[in-house]
């Protein structure tokens, strides 16, 4: 089995990638075809010679950024971004210098990465013979598309589904009825005609006109670009989606993917796209953990689940409830649904020096301590501590002293003790039981802070 790879363009490719993108300047084909046709003709080529490649490899992203680079390279910088490497440069040189040779270039690229579907080019219809014998000029390209564009837009309004036989039937019989002559294109060619008329969303073409009025793109456009105006880096497409649910009813796209291609479609050189969000940065990594830790840390005290997914609505909310609950060293629980930052938590060196002087002394002389002990140490020797952190409650001071204190102690569930010789809620009723004297309120309590029954030990503490 081959190992995966990682390489650079060669020149080949990069004569594939200029190719693609002088195609979607003529309009032949949208930016969202060529760059998944691309991808998919690169891709496939190592496949076929039993190279493993990562996902990563020549993917639509990778795509996207490439030809992004290109565009700024062919225009001067003028549109665009990114760095073009110096193959990119060296190519881009040779097709605007000499095209003909840039021409063989493309010639030998695509023997060595046969095209997919996506990239044929959209062949004309044959012209007829006249009746003079003589064969009329060929029918220009766009001419026949923008029949099939007419036809597309009048007659399948839920747009034109590929790959079915009876929609192929239909259109040839709507055609004729329409210009009173047989549409005679084989069925791939008519497909590829179809395309190039709209944008193709879960195997149907829209037309990218018909998708949505232009008044409510400007309004997403609008929010979008407000969104970036506040300092934010990402526009999620569900939450967008979800903001103009109403607005998008009457329109076409069905979901947040097909926004995405749609939007694509007009932006791709504005903004960067990805499957779920649009970005003005690539080089700004998303973490939707990062972006709850900080928000957290800002309100300063302890914050509920709902505040926060209120306070990140630009994020979807699955995400940021699953950042806030999940586990980490700085989102510190405080019960009833409630989190604060652990440096919102006031403790000094020196307070958390005494706390670790009680916890020593009492597992030198018991084994182990129970948090509802520990408390009430603190609330005699060093009470500023539950002063200065009354908001957040004896949970969240726990908490506190389990993430602070983890490198040094072992904390089960209220049992704390030495690191090497962690407590179990047994080792703690046979240590209370090994005591010269106990109460009967010492052994409830111990079972509180186990979350056990004392009477699952009444062998080890010998209770009648």
């Amino acid at each position: 089995m081959g190992s995966s790879i990682d390489i650079g363009w060669d020149k080949y490719e990069t004569a594939l990638l200029i190719e693609a993108y002088l195609r979607c300047k003529d309009g032949l084909i949208s930016r969202k075809q060529a760059i998944t046709a691309l991808s998919r003709t690169l891709r496939a080529q190592k496949a076929k010679a039993g190279i493993d490649i990562s996902e990563a490899y020549r993917n639509e992203h990778d795509i996207t950024m490439q030809m992004a680079a290109m565009e700024f390279c062919l225009t001067n910088g003028e549109r665009g971004f990114g760095s073009p490497s110096t193959m990119f440069k060296e190519v881009a040189d040779l097709y605007m210098a000499i095209p003909e040779k840039f021409e063989e270039l493309v010639k030998t690229a695509k023997m060595i990465y046969p095209a997919s579907d996506e990239m044929q080019e959209v062949r004309p219809i044959k012209p007829k013979e006249e009746t003079t014998g003589v064969f009329a000029a060929e029918t220009p390209q766009r001419y026949v598309n923008e029949k099939v564009r007419h036809l597309v837009k009048e007659r399948f309004p839920k747009g034109y589904r590929l790959g079915s036989y009876m929609e192929v039937k239909k259109l040839k019989t709507f055609y004729e009825a329409e210009y009173h002559e047989p549409l005679d294109m084989a069925a791939e060619d008519i497909e590829a005609d179809v395309k190039s008329c709209g944008i193709v969303h879960e195997g149907r073409v829209y037309l990218i006109e018909e998708i949505l009025r232009e008044e409510v793109r400007d309004e997403i456009v609008t929010d979008i670009e407000a969104t970036f105006s506040s300092g934010k880096n990402f526009v999620f497409l569900s939450v967008l989606f979800e903001k103009f649910h109403d607005e998008l009813l009457d329109s076409q796209i069905l979901d947040s993917q097909m926004l995405e291609e749609y939007l694509f479609h007009f932006y791709s050189g504005r903004w960067h796209f990805t499957k779920d969000y649009i970005c003005l940065d690539f080089n700004v990594p998303l973490d939707v953990l990062q972006e709850v830790v900080e928000y957290v840390k800002e309100q300063g005290g302890a914050v509920f689940e709902d505040e926060v997914v209120k306070g990140l609505s630009f994020l979807p909310e699955k995400d940021v409830r699953d950042a806030f609950d999940s586990r980490n060293s700085f989102l510190i629980s405080c019960g009833r649904n409630q989190r604060f930052h652990i440096d919102n938590f006031v403790v000094t060196d020196v307070e958390l020096k005494i706390v670790k002087r009680i916890i020593r002394e009492a597992i030198s002389l018991y084994k182990y301590i129970s948090f509802s002990e520990l408390l009430n140490d603190i609330r005699i020797q060093i009470p500023s501590v539950l002063d200065n952190n009354e908001t957040f409650g004896e949970i969240g001071l726990r908490n506190v002293l389990n993430i602070k204190l983890t490198g040094k102690f072992s904390f089960i569930n209220n049992i704390i003790s030495d690191k090497a010789h962690p407590v179990s809620a047994e080792d703690a009723f046979v240590a209370l039981g090994q005591r010269e004297a106990y109460t009967i309120d010492e052994v409830t309590k111990l079972a509180q802070d186990c979350g056990s029954l004392a009477n699952l030990y009444r062998d080890v503490l010998k209770i009648k």
